[in-house]
């Protein structure tokens, strides 16, 4: 009962953050306001991890004395007729962490202003992309911590010129809230459990930017730079019913 309270105090703790952070946006994924463009609804994410680095522990589990593995590289020796996807179980015994690319996008309503200081000029959508590498840690098999870089891209109708600030994000935590439960029987269910995967990041928006340098035309008095913007966003991950034992 204790675990079950914990996963359920986890989920609702991520999904109460965003407003808590102004965080305007969709399920999917959140982006926290650009002191400018904003506030972005209608998000997703897409996630894809390349591989993960060997824990160092003793382990049966074959291949994993190596210290990087593919994510979807089988490591069961020739005479073991059952593969192994040691990346996708993410034991901490044998998976000490993962390096992952992920691509979240949102938008703005679409007739929202350019900038809140000018409530009926430049009146479209905007869109953000995030692009950004992560190097995650797990801590547990629930919890992993990491942080990366990449660069966040402006685009959309109320745009003369596309803005691509380089990014950094100095935190981000990803929590699989029902791994929190331990080992759960029978395996389906297991599995089923590794599925939701819930992100928070903080994301380092670097360089100073003015109104004009999104549209030329613009007379907003915006000016921003180096900001800290909050995201979230929720993943389903679908791999561990193919691969994961």
């Amino acid at each position: 009962m204790r675990k079950f309270r914990l996963c359920s105090l986890t989920l609702l703790l991520f999904v109460a953050l965003p407003g808590i952070g102004h965080a305007q946006g969709g399920w999917w994924d959140t982006l926290e306001q650009f002191s400018g463009p904003g506030p972005f609804s209608n998000g997703g994410v897409v996630e894809a991890r390349i591989g993960c680095f060997s824990s160092g522990k003793e382990t049966k589990a074959p291949g994993t004395n190596k210290t990087w593995t593919w994510w979807f590289e089988n490591t069961a020796d020739a005479k073991d007729k059952s593969p192994s996807y040691p990346c996708v179980t993410l034991d901490p015994k044998v998976i000490s962490g993962y390096v992952a690319f992920r691509w979240m996008h949102a938008t703005t309503l679409s007739d929202q202003p350019l900038f809140s200081d000018r409530p009926l000029e430049l009146q479209g959508t905007v869109g953000a992309q995030l692009f950004e590498g992560l190097v995650m840690h797990q801590v547990i098999p629930a919890v992993s911590i990491g942080a990366g870089a990449g660069f966040l891209l402006f685009t959309g109708s109320t745009l003369d010129k596309p803005v691509h600030p380089v990014t950094v994000t100095p935190i981000a935590v990803s929590v699989t809230p029902f791994r929190l439960a331990g080992d759960i029987k029978p395996l389906w269910l297991s599995k089923l459990s590794r599925v939701l995967v819930l992100n928070f990041e903080e994301v380092a928006v670097l360089g100073t930017f003015r109104a004009t340098d999104f549209n030329s035309t613009s007379t907003s008095t915006f000016k921003s730079t180096t900001e800290l913007r909050s995201s979230y966003s929720m993943v389903f991950d679908v791999t561990h019913f193919f691969f994961g034992d």
